[in-house]
């Protein structure tokens, strides 16, 4: 290697570097894509116990968060960590004293920062980046933090979305592999997570404690299997301060609290407190909480996403999230059409049916299947108007799950409209996760909804249409039982021309 032109590369690099940061220029070279990573709270002295063979067998890096004055038993020792590190393992802070930050004034919580990084450097480890105690944090800590920190990690729950750029930098979700510190998952729903993660080109950061007796060999026998799983899709498992560099913004100023709040992603999506640009590619059933809050979401719905809207066309999507229902809508703009549909959220929290804002047109194949009466639309097939005389009604089933599996297999499920979604389930799934594992099957052309976890199921036709009975079937190979009622019978609207007449 020529170690002088090497220097020279590099020096001619720093001058570029010197030149753009004069000339106030931004130039990323991130590259989004799924990120993964394994973090641990706490530094227990079983961490070595619990993640070691992991580790080094599967030679993954994990980032472990400790308090610096918990350092001796039951905690690992500096020795212990430095052990550790040569395995690769990233340790970062957990704050000094272990104490709730929203307890402490500024001050204390300044000493208790300083106090930590002061330990964290003096021992090699990463100084800049946080672990919230008792995910308790507020706009007041998250600016102090800002001052100390490159970010900050909470814990949300097994629902919580996989965070993806724009990145909420001192908010960043992990998602528990435990339930309320007790439950595991079943593999498939760990496995849908990072299908989330590689759909959304997301940064899906799992939690642990080492410390927790259900963090067993079953569960390491998980994160093993994960660790293939994901692999295989293309994920790559980073520490956290490699997961920051990579998906990290590229700007981030101000807190979300403030006026001035602005962030771009490493992909070109920005986000303030007006209005969030986002390309990740929502769907008809994101929910008004998938959307952040107090802003306007403008997305793109790309061709692989438009089942639900009103046209199977592309189209642009804007949500508002500003405050409450009927405030809360949707707009949807299909690519090639003069058209604008609109549906707000009522009452329940769950949408309305889209409804068009604009004058429509079409063949009478395309007639768009609404639900209210008056609803007007151009025929050019007959060559007049049309108006619907009698709302048509959507098809609602329900699905009543009464057993869980007690053996693995598969259930059928053949909605209303024929088609047969096959589901599997695995020995000892309660009725919450076999509830679970269907959710997470795609059921084209209805909105799934009802409780999640209680077992009931139900199945609304996106368009006001009739249909078959649908049927669920076992064939008692599973051990789960499950029948459905059909809460609302199908029925087409009616439309009529200017004399009254069907057409």
């Amino acid at each position: 290697m020529d170690i002088g032109y090497t220097l020279m590369e590099k020096g001619i690099k720093i001058d570029n570097l010197q030149k753009q940061i004069d000339n106030r220029e931004i130039i990323s070279k991130k590259l989004r894509k799924p990120l993964m990573t394994f973090s641990d709270d706490n530094g227990s002295e079983l961490f070595p116990e619990k993640w070691k063979d992991i580790i080094i067998g599967k030679g993954i890096p994990v980032t472990c968060a400790v308090s610096t004055n918990n350092i001796s038993s039951p905690y690992m020792t500096w020795y212990e960590i430095a052990q550790m590190q040569e395995l690769g393992v990233e340790f970062i802070s957990h704050g000094h004293n272990h104490t709730n930050y929203t307890t402490l004034s500024e001050a204390a919580i300044i000493a208790d920062i300083e106090a930590a990084q002061a330990l964290l450097k003096e021992h090699s480890c990463t100084y800049d980046i946080h672990a919230y105690i008792e995910d308790a944090y507020n706009d007041d800590i998250r600016n102090i933090l800002r001052n100390y920190f490159r970010c900050a990690v909470i814990t949300g729950a097994n629902a919580t979305p996989v965070p993806y750029p724009p990145m909420k930098t001192y908010g960043i979700y992990r998602i528990p592999m435990l339930i309320d510190g007790t439950t595991k998952w079943t593999l498939n729903q760990y496995k849908a997570k990072i299908d989330e993660c590689v759909a959304n080109n997301g940064w899906l950061i799992w939690t642990t404690e080492s410390e927790n007796e259900n963090f067993d060999s079953t569960l390491q026998g998980y994160i093993e299997d994960l660790i293939d799983y994901a692999r295989g899709l293309g994920v790559e498992i980073v520490n956290m301060e490699n997961g920051i560099d990579i998906i990290g913004n590229v700007i981030d100023i101000g807190d979300p609290s403030d006026d001035s709040y602005f962030n771009l992603g490493c992909d070109g999506n920005f986000r303030t407190n007006d209005m969030c640009i986002d390309n990740t590619k929502y769907d008809f059933y994101d929910v008004i909480t998938a959307f952040p809050e107090n802003k306007v979401t403008v997305a793109w719905i790309g061709e692989t996403k438009t089942t639900g809207f009103p046209h199977t066309d592309q189209g642009l999507l804007t949500t508002y999230r500003l405050g409450g229902n009927t405030i809360d809508r949707q707009e949807f703009r299909p690519k090639g059409f003069n058209e604008i549909w609109a549906r707000y959220v009522n009452s329940n929290g769950k949408w309305g049916y889209f409804k068009p804002l604009t004058s429509l047109s079409g063949a009478t194949a395309d007639r768009p299947y609404d639900n209210y009466v008056g609803c007007s639309y151009y025929d050019i097939t007959l060559d007049k108007p049309v108006w619907i005389k009698t709302a048509g009604v959507h098809e609602v089933d329900t699905l009543t799950i009464t057993t869980g599996a007690t053996t693995n297999g598969n259930i059928t499920i053949t909605t209303s409209l024929g088609a047969d979604i096959i589901v599997g389930v695995t020995a000892e799934m309660t009725i919450a996760e076999v509830d679970a594992a269907i959710r997470e099957a795609t059921f084209t052309g209805f909105n799934v909804s009802g409780v999640a976890g209680s077992g009931i199921i139900v199945f609304t036709d996106l368009i006001a249409q009739g249909g078959t009975a649908p049927v669920f079937d076992d064939t008692g190979i599973t051990g789960v039982e499950a029948t459905f009622v059909r809460t609302a019978t199908g029925v087409v609207s009616v439309w009529v021309d200017a004399t009254g007449n069907p057409v």
